[in-house]
């Protein structure tokens, strides 16, 4: 297992253990870079992890921006279900289910905040 930072817009989102030979990705739009001492709010220079001035400020605007790919994830499933239900069907599961999906890393994400 790898220890590697999750790094969107210059600035690290997650922080995650995983084995290199799994065929696991980064979400769209992220770098993985291994890292034994990268943490969540640090900037990411291209070389090396900077931990940032205001740690709490940076942690959450990474959180934040992590939040809104979530949102923007959740809009096709959404539409699906919405047509759906005005069909008169019932959702398909595979959609109720990603969106559960969504919910719980958000949930995760929001309990990360920096009060």
């Amino acid at each position: 297992m790898i220890r590697t930072a999750i790094i969107e817009a210059g600035v690290v989102t997650n922080v995650v253990m995983f084995a290199p030979d799994n065929g696991w990705a980064p979400p769209e739009g992220a770098t993985a870079v291994a890292s034994d001492t990268a943490a969540i709010g640090d900037a990411w220079d291209g070389g090396a992890f900077v931990s940032p001035d205001l740690p709490g400020e940076r942690i959450n605007a990474a959180i934040h921006a992590r939040l809104a790919q979530l949102d923007a994830r959740s809009v096709r499933p959404l539409r699906a279900i919405l047509d759906a239900q005005i069909a008169g069907l019932a959702p398909d599961s595979g959609d109720v289910a990603y969106l559960g999906d969504l919910k719980a890393q958000a949930d995760a994400l929001r309990a990360d905040l920096i009060p």
